[in-house]
């Protein structure tokens, strides 16, 4: 069969079910190889850009919902920015981050940093502790990129709103 002359692995996680000969799983292993950069370096690429260019804009629309009494609009951008925060983890540990789907064999730690960012009440003290921890996490995986605004800048204007 010719078909199987191109099989190949489009994600990390793959099982073949019926292959008497190998054929099938050697190919499948063979294209492996080279995948990671295939699937995870231009996404992570996209990811970064994505995050410089609108992390900054999302957190400071955070911090004026806080300060407006806008629970829901809070809630909203810290998902987003979490959103944005999970791919890059998921880029850079090469787990794939659609829907969290394998975002539970991070490191317990960036498991627990993650869990950090989580709302439980709308207790504005609370909703301020999240969006300190949510932008501090963003800053550092962002480290060594070129953000328009500054982390130092936005705790300024952090200040200013609380």
């Amino acid at each position: 069969f010719g078909a199987y002359e191109h099989a190949a692995a489009w994600k990390p996680a793959f099982k073949v079910l019926y292959d008497n000969s190998g054929t099938v799983e050697e190919k499948m292993k063979q294209s492996l190889v080279g995948m990671d950069d295939r699937i995870f370096g231009n996404k992570q690429k996209k990811d970064i850009d994505t995050a410089c260019q609108s992390v900054w804009l999302r957190l400071i629309h955070a911090s004026v919902a806080i300060r407006r009494g806008q629970f829901f609009r809070v809630m909203g951008e810290l998902d987003y920015v979490r959103k944005l925060y999970i791919d890059l983890l998921g880029d850079r540990y090469r787990l794939e981050s659609d829907r969290n789907r394998e975002i539970d064999r991070l490191p317990e730690n960036e498991k627990a940093a993650i869990r950090s960012t989580f709302i439980t009440s709308e207790n504005p003290a609370e909703l301020w502790e999240k969006l300190l921890n949510l932008t501090d996490l963003v800053y550092k995986e962002l480290e060594g990129h070129s953000i328009p605004v500054t982390k130092e800048l936005l705790h300024e204007y952090f200040k200013g709103l609380k």
